[in-house]
């Protein structure tokens, strides 16, 4: 396994831990806390939330990256208890070894769960309007679950928004920028000593 995807599954689960320990810890977000448990049904929406001890979740991550089969169970990647929502990131195995990612995020209003989601993915079909790197809302997961109190009329695959990435790690890391914002994904690859160029373009603007 190179050592960008070493390193990001290593990543992906501090975040994780990170933020599963604030929804303990957090008056405002403890209400969350139940999203650990698993299997776990959200108004309808049914998910695999990844609740194992730290050790283990690195060792499976590493087996998906190192070998992409199916999908990941959700991580926690991001716990905001001023604007009271909950993100997580599943990643999904493609044809050819390639990975896309998919986000949702959960707000609890009165008991119930409202949410919205975005998938990123790589280049699909020849002629094809989506055959670039790109971003585009669903209300579904790629497993067909249903993402709790999504508005119906909204649509699943328009607008798709251009990503300046050209790998699965590139494209992995454009959907933790996307939540946790340019400081984490700046730590994390000066911590690591990576060089990219989709990165350095997506933190230019930051400096």
């Amino acid at each position: 396994m190179s050592k960008e995807f070493e390193s990001l599954g290593k990543f992906l689960v501090q975040l994780h831990a990170r933020n599963s320990d604030r929804l303990q810890t957090v008056g405002s977000l403890k209400k969350y806390w139940g999203l650990r448990a698993t299997p776990r049904t959200v108004g309808g929406f049914d998910f695999l939330f990844a609740g194992d001890h730290k050790v283990k979740l690195e060792r499976d991550l590493a087996d998906f990256l190192k070998n992409p089969r199916g999908l990941t169970p959700f991580y926690l990647l991001d716990a905001d208890e001023r604007k009271d929502w909950v993100t997580l990131i599943r990643l999904i195995a493609k044809d050819n070894n390639k990975i896309n990612a998919e986000i949702v995020s959960l707000k609890q209003m009165a008991g119930e769960y409202k949410g919205f989601g975005y998938r990123y993915e790589h280049p699909e079909n020849a002629g094809d309007k989506h055959n670039f790197f790109h971003i585009q809302p669903i209300r579904s997961t790629d497993c067909g679950a249903i993402i709790p109190g999504v508005e119906n009329w909204l649509p699943v695959s328009y607008p798709a928004f251009f990503m300046m990435a050209a790998s699965s790690f590139e494209l992995i890391l454009y959907s933790i920028h996307s939540l946790c914002g340019w400081k984490v994904v700046s730590e994390y690859m000066i911590r690591n000593k990576l060089n990219s160029a989709a990165v350095d373009m997506m933190l230019r603007t930051a400096v």
